[in-house]
């Protein structure tokens, strides 16, 4: 079996960082699922990394349902919720992927849902917001060495070997 490249592990490396930074999302989406969970069943705390729109969905319905709303109303919204986390954990995918620009629009949307808290006053929350996008914002660089080295080892498997000598026509 051959041995990697040096080139090869420094790709393999960078994969890495990609992954490790694109898996913020992850984070992000199952910890606003709890919260979520946490407030359709009743329960008082919430993660400060979750997504502040599904607060305010979840905290609408529990609020609704508290003032003589439908149940299912409650229900209603913890789908919102999941579907919104489950669009966030895409955007982890996005990122592994190396589709920066779905991947950057998350993070836009990250930053924006940032402002709900900051409308609010929360600054634990807008500092994890804020904390979580630079980590988020290491798969731009990452992926930029990733291309890059990519494209390093595309040109020398192209190229001809210079060791090689011509082979004599027959």
């Amino acid at each position: 079996m051959p041995q990697p490249t040096a080139d090869e592990l420094e790709l393999a490396g960078a994969q890495t960082a990609i992954n490790k930074s694109a898996s913020w999302f992850y984070w992000i989406a199952a910890l606003s699922v709890i919260n979520s969970l946490v407030i359709a069943f009743g329960g008082e705390f919430s993660f400060v990394v979750g997504l502040g729109v599904t607060l305010i969905i979840d905290g609408f319905a529990y609020g609704a349902v508290a003032e003589g709303a439908p149940e299912f109303v409650r229900y209603i919204a913890l789908g919102m919720s999941l579907a919104i986390a489950g669009g966030f954990a895409l955007l982890a995918i996005a990122g592994r992927k190396r589709i920066l620009s779905l991947y950057i629009f998350g993070m836009i949307l990250y930053a924006i849902d940032a402002l709900i808290f900051l409308a609010f006053q929360d600054w634990v929350p807008v500092g994890f917001h804020m904390f979580a996008l630079f980590g988020l914002s290491r798969v731009i660089s990452a992926t930029k060495d990733y291309r890059r080295i990519e494209n390093k080892i595309l040109k020398s498997a192209e190229a001809p070997a210079e060791s090689e000598e011509p082979s004599p026509a027959l």
